[in-house]
């Protein structure tokens, strides 16, 4: 919930600053404000798991890694798809969300086949969710390897649309919008 509203938050200053013509500087001030406060969210998760709830993880700083590039990617993913789409991304975002999160708590196995095929092949969450258990409970060894490709996949093409995004001119119908500077 608390993600969704600075990204909210993040998506109305981006464009307001895009309207006083920064466009540049907002979106590259919106790509590291969200690494920054991902990294701080990603790291109180860990120290609250540990210190309030006594978990025993066998690598703090790597589940603290992990939960970061998870939290990145997937802001990045939303700030790319509101600085292009708009307020029409918060569909998107909801049928994901929708879909994926119930499914995560069951194991594959269980699952029926059309879950399988239809909404668990396709949903990036399950990359988070097996990846975390491994570094969690299994020492994170083995089995690593896709969770971190599909991540820093869906990072790095994300700040590469976030990027993008400023360099792209705004809609017309934004552009009158936008108050005139007085010289």
């Amino acid at each position: 919930m608390w993600a969704a509203f600075f990204q909210n938050i993040f998506f109305l200053a981006a464009k307001a600053a895009r309207r006083a013509g920064g466009k540049w500087g907002a979106v590259t001030g919106q790509a590291i404000t969200g690494l920054v406060l991902s990294a701080g969210a990603s790291g109180f998760l860990v120290w609250m798991a540990v210190s309030w709830y006594g978990m025993e993880m066998k690598d703090v700083t790597g589940v603290w890694l992990f939960l970061w590039l998870t939290a990145s990617a997937f802001f990045l993913m939303q700030s790319a798809l509101f600085n292009w789409l708009g307020i029409p991304a918060v569909a998107i975002l909801v049928l994901l969300l929708f879909f994926s999160l119930p499914i995560l708590n069951l194991a594959p196995e269980f699952m029926p086949q059309a879950t399988q095929e239809w909404l668990y092949s396709w949903t990036p969450f399950r990359y988070v969710a097996s990846g975390l258990r491994n570094l969690m409970y299994f020492g994170g060894e083995h089995g690593m390897g896709l969770p971190y490709t599909v991540l820093w996949s869906i990072a790095g093409v994300s700040l590469a649309v976030v990027l993008a995004s400023g360099l792209r001119k705004e809609p017309k119908s934004e552009v009158a919008a936008a108050p005139a500077h007085v010289q």
